[in-house]
């Protein structure tokens, strides 16, 4: 499966079908395809795309989703910069200082000089060995172009940003429940009082929740934004997973949380993997999905880099370098489009 939402925009890239896509992300709906079909995908800054076009039916504005994003994804980094220049027009309201479109490519670090600090696992969701060893491999390579790499750094409180943003991700969610949906999740959410590791539960509590528990939960969530700008004053970008493993097969029986994937030969709920959805979509930071490798099996393998608030070209001209100097797009078998070893910008 290539993952979704923008699973089928990620499919059609690698397969030579389109030259670049938009892909909206509140729960990793970007970077998991972008990780599962080897392809690049930039989830941005929370408010520097306006997401006016995107909303369904009935509702005014999308912008008004709590976590959501709009991003390119594309065959190259490159791609996603250019695309990120035409789509950037932050709100007034959340951009810094000074801040305009046309000093978008002006902020990025360059790579020579960037702190990086990886991650490439976490009790919260264990990852699968070929995705840790594709991380080592990129860490070691860095260490050999003298980059400065911390793996021991970590941001924040991994358990209290993965529940915060599970309930804040179903909050949101959950306005798009009809009446009798909204019943039921209320019935279950007063009733399995004691079940606090249903992901069901979880659902259901945060869908139907006070405002007084939303703010709770919002109340974390600036703390983690603090911690996280504080994190960013000794680096200047963090590499982790963008899921727990590599693409696995399509399964669609039972909820989403009993459909079990195998990590490392143990069985984890597929929704273990927002945990790293939601590290840096809860503060509302930028990542940028990069391919790194094939598995044994011959399935590709991403991480995503993570920047400060509104640093989106200090993560997007690093992934650049890493396609120019570590790994550029790798056409799947029987690949014949036209932009093979090229990209939107260089054909310009």
């Amino acid at each position: 499966m290539p993952g979704g939402s923008s699973g089928g925009a990620a499919a059609a890239l690698a397969a030579g079908l389109t030259a670049l896509e938009l892909g909206s992300d509140i729960g990793a709906s970007i970077r998991n395809p972008a990780h599962y079909c080897g392809v690049w995908g930039h989830k941005p800054t929370w408010g520097v795309v306006p997401m006016q076009g995107h909303q369904l039916p009935g509702v005014e504005c999308a912008d008004a989703l709590d976590i959501a994003v709009v991003g390119p994804l594309a065959r190259s980094a490159f791609d996603l910069s250019l695309a990120m220049d035409i789509l950037a027009n932050p709100l007034e309201a959340y951009g810094p200082a000074g801040w305009t479109p046309t000093r978008w490519r002006d902020r990025g670090t360059p790579p020579s000089r960037t702190r990086i600090a990886v991650m490439e696992d976490d009790a919260c969701a264990p990852v699968d060995a070929s995705v840790q060893q594709a991380i080592a491999d990129l860490v070691s390579f860095l260490r050999s172009r003298g980059i400065e790499v911390d793996e021991q750094a970590r941001p924040v409180d991994s358990r209290e940003a993965y529940e915060s943003y599970v309930w804040m991700l179903r909050a949101a969610t959950g306005v798009r429940m009809d009446a009798r949906a909204y019943a039921d999740a209320q019935t279950l959410a007063r009733t399995d009082v004691a079940n606090d590791a249903d992901y069901g539960v979880w659902i259901a509590r945060a869908g139907t929740s006070s405002h007084q528990e939303w703010a709770r939960h919002d109340q974390v969530r600036h703390k983690l934004v603090r911690q996280w700008a504080t994190f960013f004053e000794r680096f200047d970008l963090l590499i982790c997973p963008t899921a727990t493993t590599p693409a696995f097969e399509h399964n669609q029986n039972g909820q989403r949380w009993e459909r079990m994937l195998d990590v490392n030969g143990k069985k984890q709920p597929s929704t273990n993997g927002l945990f790293w959805a939601g590290y840096s979509g809860l503060p509302g930071l930028p990542a940028t999905a990069v391919p790194l490798a094939v598995s044994a099996q011959g399935l590709p393998i991403g991480a995503q880099i993570v920047g400060p608030a509104f640093g989106d070209p200090v993560c997007l001209r690093f992934a650049q370098w890493l396609e120019t100097e570590y790994r550029a797009f790798v056409p799947p078998p029987g690949f014949d489009g036209p932009l093979v070893g090229a990209n939107i910008e260089a054909a310009a």
